[in-house]
């Protein structure tokens, strides 16, 4: 029986192009030109219709440019694609975007002699066009483009690549050697996001044209860096990180081997006592941006814990998130309990973390007792009457047999009341539990004020005294504004604090105490 014909559209906005590609495409034995387009508009209904094995796509396109037209494909409708345009020293940079995006592979076409140019390249055509048939192209998600890079097309290789599995590896006698094709780019990008600084020595040969490398390395380079760390006096230290797009996130490098990562560039729960939702959620952080916060950080020390209360909510971002513990827990050889996944609450949270192989520790953001005064403090929580908040995360303490761990920033007059605390009592009495008073950290600008250390204590003790498992947190990294509320999306430069324009918070922090009190 004859293998079917590998069935080819060309779009391309020269007729001259469009016949050449179409002539060297029928000479093929295995492979045929089902139809031409001059434009994407017509390419769509095109290939609605005729649904076809590969597409060979042009760029610079009248109606509507073909990295617009690719990026709605793949979400749409996955396909092959081999991009042929001219390659400048811009095509490069777009050429990449079209990888990202999910292309298989690109040929850059002669910028003079475009006959015979073209016809000098038709092995080379044919041969991308082969590899194409065959090639895997997953349905890329419909997100920013910040967020997006590196997570389409030929960038779903990384997830599975073995070289993820050498996270953490410590070695200085063996070489390492990783081999990609045009189309592997963003593949490679994720395996090396993924290494420790300790790795050997690592050998790429990557195929891509001239004017393509200097490109390719920049972007490399620019997934994640620290631009700036500070220092804190208990041994931790701030580190601002800077991603690709120029947004800065901050992750804290912990006393005992342990990091804060950040989930989220800015967040969208606005707590009054937190500084980093104060400007709102400005992006999601990828995936790869979450792990690239982490080799950062074992660039400097071991990393044996890693806990997910930087800047964000989790629960916000969290495909990402989910994904990033995954990889930690597995290749990353991180204990599974050494992963704290910290939301306000999100239902979506406990029905997702169960299904996971990887299965985290758990904190919960409680801070009161009280929902009405929850949702003062947590404008945009979900709102979740905290006892039901605690019975699910009692449900999800059984099923991993693991304690909750419930966070409570302690504010003067608000949340360190009498009537408070015995409600907190009756609610935790025999739960799998423990619960992490957090003074209250200073953030410029707010009027939140925390109570006597010596009160916290009392506070601690005597829930201890019923039988509930209480710490008394003195956050790191306090004296560099590295501790928990305190963190931002600073500049690289020095940034004035500015007001959120809402109420102040010395109004809030009235109208909180007169109605709890």
């Amino acid at each position: 029986m004859l293998k079917p014909k590998i069935r080819v559209i060309v779009v391309d906005d020269s007729a001259l192009v469009r016949s050449l590609l179409s002539e060297i495409i029928n000479r093929q034995r295995d492979m045929e030109c089902i139809g031409t387009a001059n434009d994407p508009l017509v390419a769509r209904e095109m290939i609605r219709e005729l649904d076809p094995d590969v597409i060979t796509l042009d760029v610079e396109m009248p109606r509507m440019d073909g990295i617009d037209f690719l990026g709605r494909l793949m979400r749409l409708r996955p396909t092959p694609v081999v991009m042929i345009s001219t390659l400048t020293e811009r095509g490069a940079e777009v050429t990449m975007k079209a990888l990202e995006l999910g292309a298989v592979d690109f040929v850059a076409k002669p910028r003079v002699g475009l006959a015979s140019g073209l016809n000098d390249l038709a092995a080379q055509i044919v041969d991308k066009i082969r590899v194409a048939a065959v090639a895997q192209v997953r349905r890329a998600p419909a997100r920013d483009a910040a967020a997006a890079a590196g997570s389409a097309g030929s960038a779903a290789v990384a997830h599975s690549a073995p070289a993820a599995g050498l996270l953490g590896r410590l070695s200085t006698e063996k070489l390492i050697c990783i081999g990609a094709s045009t189309g592997g780019t963003e593949a490679v990008r994720e395996v090396l996001a993924h290494m420790p600084a300790d790795m050997p020595p690592i050998v790429i040969v990557q195929h891509m044209p001239a004017g393509f490398t200097d490109m390719f390395a920049r972007r490399l380079d620019g997934l994640a860096r620290i631009r700036a760390e500070h220092a804190g006096s208990d041994g931790s230290a701030r580190l601002l990180v800077e991603l690709a797009d120029g947004q800065t996130v901050e992750s804290v490098l912990l006393p005992r081997d342990g990091v804060c990562v950040s989930t989220q560039v800015g967040c969208a729960v606005g707590c009054l006592f937190c500084m980093t939702g104060r400007d709102g959620l400005l992006r999601q952080v990828g995936s790869a941006e979450i792990v690239a916060q982490v080799v950062l950080a074992r660039r400097r020390r071991p990393v044996k814990k890693v806990v997910f209360m930087g800047m964000g909510e989790p629960a916000h971002n969290l495909e990402n998130v989910l994904e990033a513990i995954d990889l930690l827990g597995t290749e990353g050889a991180i204990g599974h309990k050494n992963l704290v996944f910290s939301t306000v609450g999100d239902r979506r949270v406990f029905e997702r973390l169960p299904q996971g192989r990887v299965k985290p520790a758990l904190a919960l953001s409680l801070h009161t007792t009280d929902a009405e005064l929850r949702a003062r403090l947590l404008p945009k929580a979900p709102r979740i009457d905290p006892s039901e908040l605690v019975a699910l995360g009692e449900d999800y303490a059984r099923a991993t047999c693991y304690p909750i761990q419930y966070q409570w920033t302690l504010l003067e007059g608000v949340n360190d009341g009498e009537a408070e605390i015995e409600a907190l009592i009756q609610l935790l009495s025999g739960k799998y539990a423990m619960m992490n008073f957090i003074p209250f950290n200073t953030v410029e600008g707010l009027a939140f004020r925390r109570p006597a250390w010596e009160k916290a204590q009392a506070l601690a003790e005597r829930l201890r005294s019923h039988g509930i498992i209480a710490c008394l947190r003195d956050s790191a990294g306090q004296d560099v504004d590295g501790g928990c509320g305190q963190l931002r999306a600073r500049s690289l430069s020095v940034v004035n604090v500015v007001s959120s324009g809402n109420a102040s918070p010395a109004r809030w922090v009235r109208q909180i105490g007169r109605a709890h009190v």
